[in-house]
């Protein structure tokens, strides 16, 4: 069983810390595989709160919330100096029947 393919380029910063002041730190940001599309989901918050998305985005590689994407290569250091960066706001893990795949999904 395969999930799909995933034609386009994201870049991705994974969440590393704190900055000790109130901030984050992000690692150096990573070109991921991606299907990205634009639509509104409802989800669930970590406080359990339901909120929805403006992003869904399948990807190859397991991700972090709290960590940002933006469809397109990009090599700022910080997603904040990105126009279009997204944070990832849920992300799930589902196994296909045999568990020899994942989808994965981030919802921004």
């Amino acid at each position: 069983m395969t999930f799909g393919t995933f034609p386009q380029t994201a870049t991705y910063w994974a969440l590393s810390g704190n900055d000790g002041y109130g901030g984050r730190t992000f690692s150096t940001p990573a070109t991921v595989s991606v299907f990205w599309q634009d639509v509104n989901q409802k989800y669930m918050d970590e406080s359990g709160e339901e909120k929805v998305s403006t992003s869904k985005v399948f990807l190859e590689q397991d991700v972090t919330v709290g960590s940002y994407l933006y469809l397109g290569t990009s090599t700022e250091t910080s997603p904040y100096d990105v126009d279009g960066a997204y944070e990832i706001k849920s992300f799930s893990k589902i196994p296909s029947l045999d568990a020899s795949e994942f989808e994965r999904k981030a919802l921004l």
